[in-house]
């Protein structure tokens, strides 16, 4: 029993590492030109055509009513596909460090939006999680040369509207699907819209660059496809609060990774921040029933 447990853990940790890999493979492809549309659609055009071929394989239940899919495929378009692009954007400005703790702060906005949506009650637990985790981005953006506007702002709209795919996502009848799932509609999804953006924005859909290609390949292979799968596996192993829970060193992958592979300069404040960051999380996500599925999908973003 107890090697099971481990074996959940192991794939929960994978998961954060494969998730905290997107920068790494991102940003070179970005600074390079590449259209953020263009990256995306590479991206998620063939994570969604592996992950379906992957649900048919494994023969897992994927038909839903119509009704659920036009509910997915609405909250995958003003939720998911906007937290990913105005994420990738963000990359441009700010590093990719802080732009992902900023994203992380995404639960504080599922609760102001399960206070006002849902009405839920807020306890003195999400309260003082909330305060820890504002607390701990405001260590992260006070830095004594002003970070980019536009980049903390494109982040900020990521972790909001992520916060409401979130929430989104723990629809009672979206969540019967699974993870794997729910991430190849939503990928179909943010690959069709960028689709779209290209075409009318004049990008073009697939790159000719090989390094954006190969970023492209790593994105959906690694950050997409092996992320979500092995976090599927790990949740229904150690069940979704300890999933949540160990996911949610992610942030501290990326600030290690970025300082290994992008030289990113890593601040005591982003150091101090993010672990008051991940401690806010932890507090907010401890005995959590529901747990809204990371796709950066991972989350996405």
């Amino acid at each position: 029993m107890k090697s099971k447990e481990n074996t959940g853990v192991l794939l929960i940790v994978i998961s954060a590492i494969t998730y905290a890999l997107m920068p790494i493979f991102s940003i070179n492809a970005l600074e390079e030109g590449t259209a953020v549309s263009t990256l995306l659609f590479m991206r998620f055009s063939l994570a969604a055509i592996l992950l379906w071929i992957y649900i048919f394989l494994k023969k897992m239940p994927y038909k839903t009513s119509k009704r659920n899919l036009i509910y997915i495929i609405t909250i995958a378009l003003l939720g998911f596909t906007i937290a990913t692009s105005t994420l990738y954007t963000s990359y441009r400005y700010i590093s990719s460090s802080v732009a992902t703790l900023i994203l992380f702060t995404h639960p504080v906005f599922v609760l102001i939006f399960e206070k006002f949506i849902t009405r839920s009650k807020v306890t003195r637990r999400k309260f003082f999680a909330l305060i820890i985790t504002i607390f701990g981005l405001i260590i992260v953006l006070y830095v004594k040369e002003p970070l980019n506007t536009k980049g903390v702002v494109f982040a900020f709209i990521g972790s909001i509207t992520y916060g409401a795919y979130c929430l989104g996502l723990s629809e009672k009848e979206t969540q019967k699907l699974g993870g794997v799932v729910v991430t190849a509609y939503v990928a179909s999804t943010t690959a069709v819209a960028m689709c779209i953006q290209s075409l009318f924005t004049g990008m073009p859909l697939i790159s000719s660059q090989p390094s954006t290609i190969v970023s492209a390949i790593l994105l959906a292979l690694i950050s997409t496809i092996l992320a979500s799968i092995s976090f599927y596996e790990g949740l229904s192993i150690v069940g979704p609060s300890s999933a949540t829970l160990i996911s949610s060193v992610e942030p501290m992958f990326v600030v290690i990774f970025s300082a290994i592979f992008l030289n990113e300069l890593i601040t005591s404040n982003t150091i101090i921040g993010g672990v008051i960051i991940i401690l806010g999380i932890a507090i907010l996500e401890h005995k959590k029933k529901n747990v809204p599925l990371d796709v950066p999908l991972k989350k996405s973003s």
